[in-house]
């Protein structure tokens, strides 16, 4: 994203994800408008490709926020599903 600031450049992805709880496949952030896809972390997972290719399926017709149709797409399909 290009409003996004690495502010501690010593930090690794690995290290930061060792700190999340284990068993969870996706990080994404929310803010007013909802889920962010601004900035994002994802583990290689059959859940985690079910979830993608399930947002690849949602029409962008059903989006009521047209600029923001990842997320819109990411609330619909885990609306339907077990989030890990």
């Amino acid at each position: 994203d290009n409003d996004s600031l690495i502010v501690n450049q010593t930090l690794t992805l690995e290290a930061l994800m060792s700190r999340a709880p284990s068993g969870k496949d996706l990080y994404v952030s929310k803010d007013f408008n909802g889920f962010n896809f601004g900035v994002f972390a994802v583990r290689s997972t059959a859940w985690t490709r079910n979830v993608f290719e399930s947002m690849l399926l949602v029409p962008a017709s059903n989006s009521t926020l047209t600029e923001f149709q990842d997320q819109q797409a990411l609330t619909e399909v885990l609306g339907k599903m077990t989030v890990r």
